[in-house]
């Protein structure tokens, strides 16, 4: 596999890129690119290099090409294998030519966490994508910084979408909620797995047979766990878990009463691939904007240790987790996984009602798609401040308003926003105090069908730097 230099790039940082370019135009995939850090030694943060995957429609032969690179099992091929098969799941499409940046944690010749961060904080990107747990208690300070910065719209109002950032967890909710990261387009993919326990306890076993009986407790036994014990095979796990007895994957090789066993919980799955499935599942949603609650995401499985599931209850486990700025996920009635909300932050607004709301991703995507439009608008006679143009007046605010609603009718028309003409009135343009050929427009919120709000009227400034009552 050949590596080619790419120091000529034109952006300050020059991360792994591994291009998904292959996409079946068949089934509406349109080309998608991901990044990874990577140095040529561990903390050197130099040399940074750009590998193609080719077998875009192949898990198995992605994570072969990825490993080859990055090395066997390393998590930049668990992320680029879940991500794969998150965003090839039957039925799904994903919108044009967006770009995902891995930042895998910890991994040789991938730099430690202030050398990616460094590498990829100037790069443009859809999403950042990054497996750092929340245990990780000296990161917590650099994520919460890394998703300011990257925060929001891209400044030059010239691409179709801003930057977010994913970040995996799978640990308790109590532990989970030291992120609390509370701010737009941080994206922490929860999925609580706390399977991790070990049992000690003896049982029967028979040679031949795949059962153990009179197991002495199988309390705190969970399918997928690891067995170790006198006549156990090598890397034999429970299949099913009984009352008194336990099935395993292989049979015992010896008969015996009593035998002790020590019995290995295991997790469902690694973190990174939580963060990369999350966010393929979200850059996989087909437009109009379409929310994505109990939509199944691709490639996890539910936590096998049963009180690890989160379901919604809006008194309970997913609202904490809401709060906590976590995007909590569930098991769904086909035992898949899928999204509770993609919640991207939380706001408390002053004023004479506290309003709360939760901005979801695809609710951020609206706006910032909305106000790309608007901007666009605004770049046409009469509107425009260029030589020639006209300047700021409340009679052009108001045929620039009038075109601000026709785009927000098309919007409705196409399912992103709604009741356009019920909240028209709450829609703003207005002359800018601070420039005399500039407008200001204020929406509702509120117009985003499946938007959160709590109580009152929430309503977006033109450059989505705050939300206002």
């Amino acid at each position: 596999m050949s590596l080619t230099s790419i120091s000529n790039r034109l952006t300050p940082s020059v991360p792994l890129e591994i291009t998904f370019g292959a996409q079946p135009t068949a089934v509406g995939r349109k080309f998608t690119t991901i990044f990874a850090h990577r140095a040529a030694a561990g903390g050197s943060g130099l040399d940074y290099q750009v590998l193609n995957v080719v077998n875009v429609g192949d898990p198995f032969a992605v994570k072969a090409e990825v490993d080859a690179f990055a090395g066997a099992n390393s998590e930049a091929s668990k992320m680029a294998v879940a991500f794969v098969k998150a965003n090839s799941a039957v039925g799904r499409s994903n919108y044009p030519a967006f770009r995902i940046c891995l930042l895998p944690f910890a991994e040789t010749s991938f730099g430690p966490a202030d050398e990616a961060f460094t590498a990829v904080r100037n790069l443009r990107t859809d999403m950042f994508v990054s497996p750092y747990a929340a245990s990780v208690g000296a990161q917590i300070t650099k994520l919460k910084d890394f998703v300011a910065f990257i925060s929001g719209p891209d400044r030059d109002l010239v691409g179709q979408f801003g930057s977010f950032f994913t970040v995996g967890s799978l640990e308790s909710l109590a532990a989970a909620v030291l992120y609390n990261i509370n701010q737009r387009s941080g994206i922490v993919a929860y999925l609580q797995d706390t399977n991790t326990a070990l049992v000690n306890t003896t049982g029967d076993t028979t040679n031949g047979s795949a059962t153990i009986a009179n197991v002495a407790s199988v309390v705190g036994v969970n399918e997928g766990a690891v067995v170790t014990g006198p006549g156990i095979p090598a890397n034999t796990t429970v299949v099913q878990v009984l009352n008194g007895s336990l099935v395993l994957s292989a049979a015992a090789t010896a008969t015996a009463a009593g035998v002790a066993l020590a019995i290995q919980n295991l997790q469902s799955q690694s973190v990174q691939e939580v963060a990369a499935a999350h966010a393929a599942g979200m850059m996989a949603s087909a437009f109009p904007y379409n929310p994505l609650q109990n939509v199944e995401i691709g490639g996890l499985v539910a936590p096998r240790k049963k009180s690890d599931i989160i379901y919604f209850d809006p008194a309970g486990a997913s609202e904490q987790a809401l709060n906590a700025g976590l995007s909590p996920m569930t098991v769904l009635p086909n035992g898949g996984v899928g999204y509770i909300r993609t919640r991207t932050t939380f706001t408390t607004l002053p004023g004479p009602i506290p309003a709360t709301a939760y901005f979801d991703w695809q609710d951020i995507v609206v706006l910032m798609d909305f106000r790309e439009v608007c901007f666009q608008v605004a770049q046409n006679p009469p509107f425009n401040n260029n030589p020639g143009g006209t300047k700021a007046s409340t009679q052009i605010a108001s045929k620039l308003k009038d075109e601000v609603l026709r785009e927000a009718f098309d919007f409705e028309a196409d399912g992103a926003f709604q009741n356009v003409k019920l909240l028209s009135k709450f829609f703003q343009i207005e002359i800018s105090t601070s420039s005399r050929g500039r407008f200001d427009f204020k929406i509702p919120v509120d117009v985003v069908p499946g938007l959160y709000v709590i109580a009152g009227n929430i309503q977006a400034v033109s450059d989505l730097s705050q939300f206002t009552v």
